[in-house]
């Protein structure tokens, strides 16, 4: 019994992991050797462009989008240096709303003939994550993570989104 019921839950998780509605798409100057990075710094969002994007310095999203970030790279060697680091990492953050709309063609409903058409709207959000090779001040890498937005999750929710989204994005980097 318990090895049925240990089982059941491996088999839960791959099946919510594989409905996971997360997007990600990256990109990279071949002519970096990122080897050479294992330090950085976050780049003042008033200087990289990225103030415009939704998201204001001090937000909890800011924040979370932030540490998110630091335990990946954390994880992957990388350490914080404001002095001397080897890349600056800039992010932007921004929520489109969006219809999807599904057509059935025509139907017969009993004596009638009509259309059948499925409406629906969503929020979907975006995160650009660039890296700037600091030697050069060239862009090394860009990734992009896009998911579906609920409003009303909890923080503690919206915090274990961002988490994953960083998760899968960074999984990228450094590119191989």
């Amino acid at each position: 019994m318990k090895i049925l019921s240990v089982l059941l839950a491996v088999s839960l998780v791959v099946l919510v992991a594989g409905c996971s509605s997360i997007r990600t798409n990256y990109d990279f100057d071949p002519t970096v050797d990122f080897a050479q990075f294992s330090s950085y710094a976050w780049m003042d969002m008033a200087t990289s462009g990225a103030a415009g994007s939704g998201v204001q310095q001090g937000d909890m999203t800011d924040k979370r989008i932030r540490m998110a970030v630091d335990d990946e790279m954390a994880r992957k060697g990388m350490t914080v240096d404001t002095d001397d680091p080897d890349i600056l990492i800039a992010y932007y953050a921004g929520v489109e709303e969006k219809v999807d709309v599904t057509d059935w063609g025509y139907r017969y409903y009993g004596g009638w003939y009509g259309r059948d058409v499925d409406v629906y709207r969503y929020n979907e959000g975006s995160i650009v994550i660039d890296m700037v090779n600091v030697s050069t001040s060239e862009l090394a890498w860009r990734g992009v993570v896009t998911d579906y937005v609920e409003g009303q999750n909890s923080p503690e929710q919206r915090e274990q989104k961002i988490r994953e989204a960083m998760a899968v994005l960074l999984a990228n980097y450094p590119p191989k």
